[in-house]
């Protein structure tokens, strides 16, 4: 088959739906599938931190596009095209067509059908820059929704013409397993991003009251961000490092901390599980399609700093409730490989 994926503009920073989308490519091709992926630049939304003529511009995004992304071994058979917009000119022929964002799919829905089956390959509930209503109108386009979750389903089948599809994240477990190393006791995980739903604020606040409490505790923070002004001194910060240096770090540490309030998945959580860690999560929604609280991590309200300082007391404190949740944490990771979601992404496009 020829497959197209249709994404915005190439970035250079670990991002989770790029990601998914690469981790796709990569297994369709190992398959022997021919996959093309178009980064759809938009002048006024490339490389904004740049001052330099579109043009230009143009040109770095297509010579990241042929190298890939820094951040992800992405197979060179994958074919890097860039474009201005979407239209029949622009996209080749191919047996299925996907679009990977909200601003990409009522293009994708229009073009002619020897441009491929279409597809909606849905992360989020992407509202971030358009009202409700037109979201909801991006999932009754007709086309193939495919959803990374169950609540996503909920809201895309109330207004989609057919049932979406859920297919979960998966993760490398050739990356991410658990390596049986030594642990640090008080040692604590976090992937920090500076956005507001990620709660960045509520980590910094839930670190500060552990170290009171354990003037010995370690916490290792990666982030593709700038290090915030009032890290505290127990915290060592990794910023832009790859998937492997990942696992390594969540192998030396017991407890893996997630303090977002809203996320289409949070895909770092279901990592740390595989690796062995102890997950303590808030519970926005997307946590659920992967973790059960009590039974493989440890789950506290949304935005209460003093529920998730407990849960964390807890992880250090009780040796027969964490090696309960590790053990079914551990297996909770290899239910959820790439190698089975990436076989059923496949079969769905290819039904």
């Amino acid at each position: 088959m020829k497959i197209s994926f249709i994404i915005n503009e190439p970035v250079q920073d670990a991002n989770g739906g790029y990601k998914m989308v690469y981790m796709y490519a990569n297994s369709l091709v190992h398959s022997g599938h021919d996959v093309s992926i178009y980064y759809l630049c938009r002048k006024g939304r490339l490389f904004t931190n740049y001052r330099m003529p579109f043009g230009v511009k143009l040109e770095v995004a297509r010579f990241l596009a042929r190298k890939g992304p820094k951040w992800f071994s992405l197979d060179k058979k994958v074919n890097g095209i860039v474009i201005t917009k979407i239209s029949n000119e622009t996209i080749n022929n191919a047996d299925a067509v996907i679009a990977t964002a909200v601003n990409t799919a009522l293009p994708v829905s229009k073009l002619n059908a020897n441009k491929g089956e279409k597809a909606y390959f849905i992360q989020d509930f992407e509202n971030w820059e358009i009202s409700d209503e037109e979201v909801y109108d991006t999932y009754a386009l007709g086309m193939k929704n495919i959803v990374v979750s169950k609540w996503l389903k909920e809201i895309v089948d109330k207004y989609s013409k057919e049932e979406a599809i859920v297919v979960s994240n998966g993760i490398d477990t050739n990356i991410f397993y658990n390596k049986k190393h030594k642990r640090k006791k008080h040692s604590i995980v976090l992937q920090y991003r500076k956005k507001a739903y990620k709660g960045p604020e509520y980590a910094m606040e839930i670190i500060k009251k552990l170290n009171t409490i354990y003037p010995d505790l370690s916490v290792s923070i990666i982030s593709v961000d700038t290090p915030p002004v009032d890290l505290p001194s127990c915290c060592i910060y990794y910023q832009s490092i790859t998937p492997e240096k990942v696992a390594e770090i969540n192998n030396t540490c017991s407890v893996f901390m997630c303090t977002s309030i809203k996320e289409g998945y949070g895909l770092p959580g279901l990592e740390a599980m595989a690796c062995g860690c102890v997950v303590c999560s808030s519970g926005y929604k997307g946590v659920f399609e992967y973790a059960e609280n009590e039974i493989n991590s440890l789950i506290s309200p949304v935005k209460d700093s003093d529920e998730m300082v407990k849960n964390i007391c807890r992880a250090f404190e009780d040796d027969a409730l964490r090696n309960r949740i590790i053990e079914n944490a551990i297996l909770t990771g290899k239910e959820k490989s790439q190698e089975k979601m990436a076989a059923l992404f496949e079969s769905i496009l290819i039904s």
